[in-house]
């Protein structure tokens, strides 16, 4: 046995079905699920097995098996998990009812000798290789024209780069690019200058950029650039809008890293509403560093969302599969 591969069953597959898309689009665990077309049944490993790639000869140019010609490992049900038999003579509405827990098990096993170094391969089975050699000859990357002109980045491409932000067209666009899937967040912590009460009777919506700024900005002290060396959580940026750039010397040449920002620094949903959120009013923030705001995409925008990416299961072979699972 090479490994073993303990399985979590999720017994209507269309509960990966993402709201976001209608329903149209599945969630991307999908690709590492055992399953078939004729069950509502996925079983998804949660060992390392689910790290294992496909190869086959049926195609071995489209599909390499390395160092061989046909995959040196395969699966089949547990010998050393005494549930799965017993598992394998429940229904799908058996499996239902047993809220919480798990039963089932396959094992990875070598077919022929690995040597030290090899990559070990199992056949996902013909009807996943016909969908990918499908998808391969389909697919067309996305491609749009964000302000400015030139391809679309990706959020680590721009992050890497660090280049100039674009200047939000409002005071509530985070959005950085024309597909509308970025937005830009500031590394941000609460302090006592968050607690600030501010007598201000009026639509401050309505007032122009520079009044909005005179009225509620304060300077962001510098205590914000990143450190490469620290573990950041999800929670370290918050959505920000950038409003201004402008340079720390506008009589000096300087890197883009260097330049200086005025940003609104909007509610994080990660942490309980601050003052400000609370009285309705923009947290503004100038002189802030380039260097402390990041491109983030949108929940299900990201490349893993996009348009047409691919998704499905890895077949159970005929011979294992139980009778009472088909029930498409």
């Amino acid at each position: 046995t090479i490994a073993p591969a303990s399985l979590l069953q999720i017994t209507d597959r269309d509960a990966l079905r993402i709201p976001a898309f209608e329903g149209k689009d599945m969630q991307l665990l999908l690709n590492y699920c055992f399953g078939r077309d004729d069950s509502s049944l996925l079983l998804c490993p949660n060992t390392n097995a689910l790290l294992l790639n496909h190869c086959s000869s049926r195609r071995p140019k489209l599909h390499p098996c390395g160092n061989g010609t046909v995959p040196n490992a395969d699966y089949r049900w547990a010998r050393w998990d005494e549930a799965t038999s017993k598992w394998l003579e429940k229904t799908i509405d058996d499996m239902e009812a047993v809220f919480g827990s798990r039963g089932l098990s396959l094992e990875i096993f070598a077919t022929t000798d690995i040597r030290e170094g090899d990559e070990v391969f199992i056949d996902y089975g013909e009807n996943w290789e016909l969908s990918w050699d499908r998808h391969l000859s389909e697919w067309e990357p996305f491609r749009s024209t964000p302000t400015g002109g030139g391809e679309w980045k990706s959020a680590k491409v721009l992050n890497e780069e660090l280049g100039p932000l674009i200047v939000a067209p409002g005071i509530d666009v985070t959005s950085t690019d024309s597909r509308g899937v970025l937005f830009t967040g500031c590394l941000y912590e609460p302090d006592d200058d968050d607690e600030w009460e501010i007598d201000f009777d009026g639509d401050w919506e309505s007032l122009p950029i520079d009044d909005l700024i005179n009225e509620f900005g304060t300077p962001a002290k510098d205590f914000c650039f990143i450190d490469s060396n620290y573990h950041y959580s999800d929670g370290s940026f918050w959505p920000c809008v950038v409003l201004e750039r402008y340079h720390k010397d506008d009589d000096e040449e300087v890197a883009v890293e260097d330049d200086y920002y005025t940003v609104r620094i909007l509610q994080s949903h990660a942490f309980d509403d601050l003052t400000w959120e609370e009285l309705q009013l923009p947290r503004i923030m100038t002189r802030y560093p380039r260097a402390s705001i990041r491109h983030f995409y949108l929940p299900y925008k990201s490349d893993l969302h996009l348009p047409a990416a691919f998704r499905h299961h890895i077949e159970l072979k005929d011979g294992i599969f139980p009778e009472q699972w088909k029930n498409r």
